[in-house]
């Protein structure tokens, strides 16, 4: 593997190889691997003793995790929240919506810890949050967008979906 640039904070730059530390022309401190975090794309695992001063990760390694924006297609009045989805902008004024739009989250079983953030971008229709099932936003099975911008961010604890 090529040797990768990385910032721990605002010190560094950091060099980091598979095997072997590497240092940079300047004499900047090296890393290796024991000392950072083992990465794939899309997956973030750091290590739990770091022999470095916090733990650390290869920035080429993280972009694809990192949260983008999804416009999903409102065909059907409804959107189902998807895996990779973190911030969601709903259209209710997209010319397929014809009635409120269901925006379904995903089990609050498999969604512990799981942040997301939903914007109304639309003048047109309400949106409507539900929950899987029986389960919760802030004590209620739905939660309802009337105002165009209107935006809640939330997080699940594993049983419900909390709004902050």
């Amino acid at each position: 593997m090529a040797q990768q640039k990385f910032w721990i904070g605002s010190t560094g730059p950091f060099y980091y190889d598979d095997a072997t530390a590497v240092p940079d022309s300047r004499g900047a401190p090296a890393v290796t691997e024991n000392q950072a975090a083992i990465v794939t794309p899309g997956t973030i695992v750091a290590l739990t003793t770091p022999t470095a001063a916090g733990q650390v990760m290869r920035f080429e390694d993280i972009g694809s995790a990192l949260p983008s924006v999804t416009q999903p297609d409102l065909t059907g009045n409804s959107y189902t929240i998807a895996a990779g989805d973190f911030c969601v902008l709903i259209n209710d004024d997209d010319a397929d919506v014809t009635g409120t739009v269901v925006v379904a989250l995903p089990a609050a079983a498999s969604s512990t810890n799981r942040w997301l953030h939903i914007k109304k971008i639309g003048s047109s229709q309400t949106v409507q949050l539900d929950g899987d099932g029986a389960e919760t936003i802030d004590g209620s099975t739905t939660f309802d967008m009337t105002t165009q911008y209107d935006c809640i961010s939330m997080i699940c604890d594993g049983t419900a979906w909390w709004i902050f």
